[in-house]
């Protein structure tokens, strides 16, 4: 796995020509797009509400039939394309043939990139169910047009969720293929309507990336061993602004730049049909895998290992490095309140890590627990085990591994808050390798002194600490802590 290639940031760039053309939308274009966009979306919203009217939750999980499922098949890709029309998509492409439900009753999309991916499965007159989250359903006027397209559901929250929606994904597929199957028999007639599932359309990576690679694909299209169509995005923009990573540019700025662009590219690509194996109906991981080489390939980019659990693990660390030391050290009170934790204990636990480790350690959650008094069984919904999986992404090192010299540092810095006194920080010193205190190297003070001030982008501040220091001949602790008080005194209050 390249190391290089980070799936979950995304970073806009603007050229002087997209200041100028941006602030020259906003005043002129903009304003009219929205009135547009609230009209499209209106009607849209009128035609999934008279569809879905009148229908529970039980009949939601069947196939529409009648006049319901002619509004669905009529209305629906029309009204979705103005929208897109609306936003600026005016070129959307599509290369290949999409396959017929009797050839693939599944359909896997990647790389999934963009909130407007949702509009894509209204591209064909036989519109896609798609796999979304529970919550969705029940947003306001979204949850409308969610139930529209009669969604196989799924919520990371719910313990048995993830089982039932690849239930659903298996009964919608099979439904699919037995369907086709079926003789037009006035006899059966009935039955095959009632299997007349649309594609079950999903993006199996099951959380949006940067485009720069595909990560680990979610195994629920591929356990029912059913034939699947791959189906690859493009977005050949040369200023991109459809990308929704866990770090970047939030949805509501995204939405504000799309409608700032004349026109944004998007391309659809419909590859062959992907026949499972023997092999590979049985082992759906192997299969899933197989899968994504083949779209990477399309593609040009490299496959990961990473999951939607890396990319929350990313944006945790990514917001604990933006934070101050008082934001950290209020993350760690709240974990050290929770299990009872004082700064007497804690400067032996200090005590014992310095003793027993260097900072170059890196350990794992299970060790600190232990060092910590965590117990090991605790539930995952526990206040300590939340608080403590706040905590972790402010001592993690960029690969997520914890490191002793990040911990070895907020925790004696909130010793030091503690006790009212900077004393604690000769722990810090001892894990970079300081054996005298009264002999202190200049690189043993800068490298204390860029772990503390890791989250400060004051590089100034870091600097001149460090220079007015070793005016001096030698450095001792006292002089370290006059220098360190002096520029950040607020850790004392």
């Amino acid at each position: 796995m390249p190391v290089d290639i980070n799936p979950f940031y995304h970073e806009l760039h603007y050229s002087k020509y997209q200041i100028i053309k941006i602030v020259l939308m906003t005043i002129f274009v903009v304003p009219v797009r929205l009135v547009l966009v609230t009209f499209a979306l209106s009607l849209g919203w009128v035609i999934c509400k008279v569809t879905v009217q009148g229908l529970s939750d039980e009949e939601l999980k069947k196939p529409l039939t009648g006049w319901r499922r002619w509004l669905q098949r009529e209305f629906g890709p029309p009204v979705a394309q103005l929208v897109f029309f609306v936003l600026g998509f005016l070129f959307i492409r599509t290369k290949g043939q999409r396959a017929s439900k009797k050839e693939a009753p599944v359909l896997v999309m990647a790389p999934h990139s963009s909130w407007t991916d949702a509009l894509l499965h209204f591209l064909d007159p036989d519109i896609t169910s798609p796999v979304s989250r529970m919550d969705n359903a029940q947003i306001p006027i979204i949850g409308t047009l969610v139930k529209f397209l009669q969604p196989v559901c799924v919520s990371r929250d719910v313990a048995n969720s993830r089982s039932d929606c690849v239930n659903e994904i298996k009964r919608r597929a099979t439904s699919c293929s037995e369907s086709n199957n079926l003789p037009d028999s006035d006899e059966d007639r009935d039955v095959k309507n009632e299997g007349e599932w649309q594609q079950v359309a999903l993006f199996p990576e099951g959380t949006t990336t940067n485009r720069k690679c595909l990560i680990s694909f979610k195994t629920g299209a591929f356990q029912p061993g059913v034939p699947v169509q791959p189906v690859v995005v493009k977005w050949p923009n040369h200023f991109d602004c459809v990308t929704w990573a866990f770090v970047g540019p939030s949805v509501y700025k995204l939405i504000w730049l799309q409608l700032c662009q004349i026109t944004t590219f998007v391309q659809v690509q419909y590859l062959p049909v992907y026949t499972p194996s023997d092999e590979e109906k049985s082992d759906p991981t192997l299969f899933a895998n197989n899968v994504r080489h083949v779209m990477a390939s399309v593609l040009n980019v490299p496959v990961t290992s990473y999951t939607y659990r890396d990319g929350v693990q990313f944006r945790r660390r990514y917001l604990a490095s933006k934070q101050g030391w008082s934001a950290k050290i209020a993350i760690w009170n709240n974990l050290a309140s929770k299990i009872g934790l004082t700064s007497q204990v804690l400067d032996d636990i200090l005590k014992y890590i310095v003793q027993k480790q260097r900072s170059n350690d890196l350990v794992d959650s299970d060790w600190l627990e232990e060092v910590l008094g965590i117990q090991s069984d605790l539930p995952k919904n526990s206040d300590v085990r939340n608080a403590l999986n706040e905590f972790l992404p402010t001592i993690h090192n960029s690969e997520g591994k914890i490191s002793l010299e990040k911990f070895v540092a907020i925790t004696s810095l909130w010793c030091c808050k503690q006790e009212k006194n900077l004393d604690s920080l000769k722990y810090l010193l001892t894990i970079c390798g300081v054996d005298d205190l009264n002999h202190i190297s200049e690189e043993s003070v800068n490298r204390c002194v860029q772990t503390i001030f890791e989250s400060n982008s004051d590089h100034h501040s870091k600097n001149e600490i460090i220079t007015d220091m070793f005016k001096l001949s030698y450095v001792n602790f006292e002089t370290f802590k006059h220098h360190v008080c002096r520029k950040q005194g607020d850790f004392l209050t």
